[in-house]
């Protein structure tokens, strides 16, 4: 894969994220939210006039919801069902031995991103040794009874929810034992076909449009270098704590290095070791980012990385502590020591990057909201996250006067929101502030600038809509931005935005088909900008 690296420019272009209409999508999509579902309607109804109310009460009512999972994908909410190991996250204060799990929670791909939903289990989980007391599912309905044009149909769709014992028996099928280890193989075929009307960085997958005055031409991609392969690892718990459960995840995909797109490399995601139980979790390897967990549902690679969404993988050293304080607060602690990763501008600037002699430190504290016990909840989820870090930095010639070991920071402040506002409709989002952010896929992937030698700083974030019209039908709409200060910047990229929709059909457990358009909008010092509209089609088949 190309170099990450920053486009050369001369002048200073005065721009900020106040210019931008990006209010007026943000006000539409409320609007849009407002009118898809009644139960919102019903909750608004008093400050609502009265002839709006009664122009949206005829929506259809909720429909049985099949759960989401990581947005990059196009599966139930962008989830990527994979009959796994991957389940429902480890939560205190779970009911009876009657729980029952969600069929398509038995779906979830343990490839996703961890954290990308409060209930998303930790990878490594082995589902032989589930207790009910040691983990929650996110709620879902059962279907109602019929009430909406084609209910019937709705309700003779396969019953949703399987008992533990259920579980245990499909998951045995699914897995191998090596002694007293449980090994369980997951993958999927990921295939893409791309068509925009300027190019992008990097085509099959975008982070920023390209300048016209580079790439004014038009795109096209056929890509698979996404298909993934990976490694759920299930090992006995300790004699002396048989409460406690041990672990281990290794995964890979080929968005490696490439000299030709059809000979890619392949690329070391995530391999890590943990220890968990119902009150905390130890890991140790690499994995993703415990900040910013969230993920907008776009079909996309890295989805909104670049253009607002923070986040990637690193080895780390992570500490997590559960506090169930009632049946509706749980209190999430979490902190990591990580490895400091570089991102160097282009060698022509002669300007070089070293890891500070420290690690980067993240935390997060999260606080889920409302009744968890029932399967029809939907608690929210509010979490606020940061990291700190340093870096030094060599300016050498024929820069103007040469340094070595400059050292300047990387932080950031954060924001998630997750609430899933009926079985059938959902809103997330996240916000971030912070200083040289490439590592974590912030301020347009740009660390220091030349001139000023300042790190760069930068604001964004993103929300995202998900609605189901049938369980096997579902919908995300969403905006993302990153936009980093002008002042501080003598050359680079300092704008960057999309807007995208796209749907997405399940035509079986394993196999989906979906199709996106987004609209991207990235903007340059020195350099004309340049605007693109995308068209994705994706199809992916799971294991």
């Amino acid at each position: 894969m190309a170099a990450l690296d920053p486009l050369p420019c001369k002048t200073v272009r005065t721009f900020s994220i106040s210019d931008r209409p990006w209010w007026k999508f943000v006000a539409a999509s409320l609007a849009v939210v407002c009118s898809l579902d009644p139960w919102v309607l019903g909750q608004t109804g008093k400050i609502i006039p009265s002839f709006v109310s009664g122009r949206l009460s005829s929506a259809a009512p909720p429909a049985q919801n099949i759960e989401p999972e990581f947005g990059n994908a196009v599966f139930p909410h962008g989830a990527e069902p994979l009959p796994s190991a991957s389940v429902v996250a480890p939560l205190p204060a779970v009911p009876s031995s009657t729980q029952l799990w969600s069929r398509s929670e038995i779906a979830v791909d343990p490839a996703a991103p961890q954290g990308t939903h409060p209930h998303v289990a930790p990878a490594g989980t082995s589902p032989a040794n589930l207790s009910p007391t040691q983990w929650m599912v996110q709620p879902q309905s059962p279907i109602a009874e019929p009430r909406w044009e084609g209910a019937a149909e709705a309700a003779a769709y396969e019953s949703p929810y399987v008992t533990r014992e259920e579980l245990q028996q499909q998951m045995q099928g699914l897995s191998w034992r090596k002694g007293a280890f449980q090994i369980t193989p997951y993958g999927r075929i990921t295939v893409s076909g791309v068509y925009e009307t300027e190019r992008t960085y990097l085509g099959d997958f975008a982070l920023w449009v390209e300048s016209r005055d580079v790439h004014g031409e038009s795109g096209f991609f056929f890509d698979a270098k996404s298909t993934r392969l990976g490694l759920d690892i299930a090992g006995p718990s300790p004699e002396q704590r048989p409460d406690i459960k041990l672990g281990g995840k290794v995964e890979l995909d080929f968005q490696g290095e490439w000299v030709l797109k059809n000979k890619s490399g392949v690329l070391f995601r995530q391999a890590y070791i943990e220890a968990k139980n119902e009150e905390w979790r130890v890991l140790f390897g690499q994995a993703w980012d415990l900040m910013s967990p969230l993920y907008p549902g776009m079909l996309n690679y890295v989805p909104g990385s670049g253009v607002g969404n923070l986040g990637y993988r690193r080895a780390q050293l992570r500490l997590e502590r559960y506090f169930d304080l009632s049946e509706s607060l749980l209190v999430t602690a979490q902190w990591s020591a990580n490895s400091n990763i570089i991102i160097n501008p282009p060698a022509s600037t002669n300007v070089v990057g070293t890891e500070g002699g420290w690690p980067d430190f993240q935390g997060r504290i999260a606080f889920t909201i409302g009744d968890r016990q029932a399967p029809e909840c939907r608690p929210i989820t509010l979490g606020f996250s940061g990291h700190i870090g340093e870096q030094y930095w060599d300016f050498r010639p024929p820069n103007p006067d040469p340094i070595s070991n400059l050292s300047r920071k990387t932080w950031s402040f954060n924001v998630d929101f997750d609430w899933p506002i009926t079985d059938r409709l959902g809103f997330q989002c996240e916000f971030f502030t912070g200083e040289n952010l490439a590592a974590y896929m912030g301020g347009i992937l740009q660390t220091i600038d030349r001139g000023t030698r300042a790190p760069v700083l930068s604001n964004g974030g993103w929300f995202d809509v998900r609605f189901d019209c049938t369980p096997q039908w579902h919908w995300h709409a969403g905006f993302s931005i990153d936009d980093p200060l002008n002042r501080r910047m003598t050359s680079g990229r300092n704008y960057n935005h999309v807007y995208y929709f796209n749907t997405v059909y399940d035509f079986t457990k394993q196999f989906n088909l979906g199709f996106e358009v987004s609209f991207w909008e990235t903007h340059y010092i020195g350099l004309a900008p340049g605007e693109t509209a995308r068209f994705e089609l994706q199809a992916k088949y799971a294991f």
